[in-house]
């Protein structure tokens, strides 16, 4: 089986987040699975830049990646007519197309020379056609059009639409539609993961953090859609009982204009002294990183399966999560974690009732290693994926994929 796996940015381009991660994840879990895998995407790094390299095939972690110039807009369009060339030359060679390009234009690329080579192709939204991100983020005014005129069409014309979990599927009907759909999740090395001591003694030591002290971890993009603003404003009732509660805020910056009014935030609210910025964390330290934290905190007000989420699960470190996590009923139901309302009362609430609480924080632990080695394994998300392509390839509907037809 040939498959081409579209994508604006991989591996190394960290920036982008949890996509790059799952994407690299589900692609060498393939290889690994006898599946021959390229991926086709720019040299976008993340961070608004360009990385410096070729688009020749090159080996990425096993799985052969071309990196396209970005022509136009590594910020945000990832538009690069290299990589439109090689679709139109190239895409009859493989078995189907799997694009994670939704709403770049990328993927009317892929639309259209998949149309005329008869190749079948599906699409991963990542969360970004869910209706709260379409009339939430960004200009929404512009999104409305575009959506109709251009991603519409390739959602209509694509052979099933690739979800993360039942709730971004169902959140998502408005804009993707109600065509053929399926459900794999993400994955993950768990073995990678785990509480490490003398890596928690000595990062704690670099931040300037106690052994006493109670972290509250927040690691991922910094952005509005993910409410790092709801954990600072439980803080100050938080810290008047339990003033050993550190929060520790680290992860790419994505809106600079976002981390200058958190930061503004947590001095109007008196709790600057209690709050760390650390900026990101590269891809060898964040395995270590997790350990840090007594609990990860993840109030988003959009969220698909968040790989830091998944990554603390794994690690052993507690979390709390909103209601719109993509996977936050699975969490809820294996008590592998606390799931609350999108409001700053729930957060605070919830964290009140958690700090003093060891029993039942070692409780989340136990239940999300449990969790994540049953159902989130980069094996097992790979195994069920192959079965999706087959499906697709053979125009068949095996019972052990969760269909939507």
């Amino acid at each position: 089986m040939k498959v081409l796996h579209v994508i604006p940015g991989y591996e190394p381009a960290w920036g982008f987040g949890g996509t790059v991660t799952s994407v690299r994840n589900l692609c060498t879990s393939l290889v690994e699975r006898g599946v021959d895998v390229t991926v086709y995407t720019t040299n976008a790094d993340g961070d608004g830049g360009r990385m410096d390299v070729s688009s020749s095939p090159r080996e990425v972690s096993g799985v052969t990646v071309r990196y396209f110039n970005c022509t136009v807009s590594p910020k945000r369009a990832f538009y690069s007519r290299g990589l439109s060339r090689a679709l139109s030359n190239n895409v009859d060679e493989f078995d189907l197309v799997h694009s994670s390009t939704v709403w770049q234009w990328h993927q009317r690329a892929v639309f259209k020379h998949c149309q005329r080579a008869n190749v079948p192709y599906i699409l991963t939204p990542h969360s970004c056609l869910m209706e709260s991100a379409v009339e939430g983020v960004g200009m929404t005014r512009l999104k409305r059009p575009y959506w109709r005129s251009v991603v519409k069409p390739t959602i209509e014309g694509a052979d099933a639409v690739h979800f993360l979990s039942e709730v971004e599927r169902e959140r998502s009907e408005r804009y993707a539609g109600s065509g053929r759909s399926f459900i794999v999740p993400n994955g993950l090395d768990v073995d990678q993961y785990h509480i490490d001591p003398d890596a928690e003694k000595e990062i704690r030591t670099s931040l300037g953090l106690a052994d006493d002290d109670f972290v509250v971890l927040f690691l991922g993009r910094i952005t509005p859609k993910k409410r790092i603003d709801r954990i600072l404003e439980a803080l100050p009732n938080l810290i008047g009982t339990h003033d050993h509660v550190r929060l520790v805020v680290a992860g790419y910056v994505d809106d600079t204009d976002y981390l200058r009014q958190l930061k503004r935030k947590a001095v109007e609210l008196g709790v600057d002294s209690h709050v760390l910025w650390h900026g990101p964390v590269d891809s060898e330290r964040i395995r270590k990183f997790y350990s840090i934290g007594d609990l990860m905190a993840l109030p988003s007000d959009i969220e698909g399966i968040s790989m830091a989420l998944l990554e603390a699960m794994a690690a052993g470190t507690p979390v709390l999560v909103s209601d719109r996590v993509g996977n936050y009923r699975t969490i809820a139901e294996e008590n592998a974690g606390v799931v609350v309302e999108p409001t700053s009362r729930a957060v605070r609430e919830a964290l009140e009732s958690l700090v003093p609480n060891t029993e039942r924080l070692q409780t989340l632990r136990y239940n999300a290693l449990e969790l994540v080695r049953e159902q989130y394994t980069n094996d097992a998300v790979a195994a069920a994926m192959m079965a999706a392509y087959e499906d697709i390839i053979g125009d068949t509907t095996s019972a052990k994929i969760r269909w939507s037809t």
